[in-house]
């Protein structure tokens, strides 16, 4: 996806990241210069982790994505269930639309439960 602010997650146990990332073409994102998430491991069972970013919605980097209030907006999400290598193509992918109201407005909160490796979250 071009032009895309990603948030990166890579999944290894307590080990796990998530990480700012700017996808400016086709192929592999490049992490950004200005890294605006806060992340915690939150539970690890059975191969299973569930993680926590947080971010601004408007972190004031003219790379992120300002996530607006009210109004919707597209999200995205890719991965791929047989590698962490993140220059490896995405197995799976999907989007969905999102809407966040006034009372959402402190930060934006993502928690994923998955089992998958590298998974990228694109606005």
């Amino acid at each position: 996806m071009s032009n895309s602010d990603c948030i990166m997650f890579k999944h290894d146990g307590q080990l796990s990241t998530a990480k700012d990332y700017y996808a400016s073409g086709y192929g592999a994102p490049t992490l950004d210069a200005q890294q605006d998430l806060t992340f915690q491991v939150k539970s690890v069972e059975a191969g299973y982790s569930t993680v926590e970013a947080r971010r601004k919605l408007d972190t004031g980097d003219a790379k992120d994505f300002v996530i607006p209030l009210d109004s919707e907006f597209k999200g995205a999400y890719a991965y791929n269930s047989n590698s962490n290598v993140v220059t490896k193509k995405h197995t799976v992918r999907g989007a969905a639309v999102f809407r966040l109201t006034e009372s959402d407005s402190a930060a934006w909160l993502l928690s994923v439960t998955s089992a998958f490796v590298v998974a990228n979250l694109l606005f």
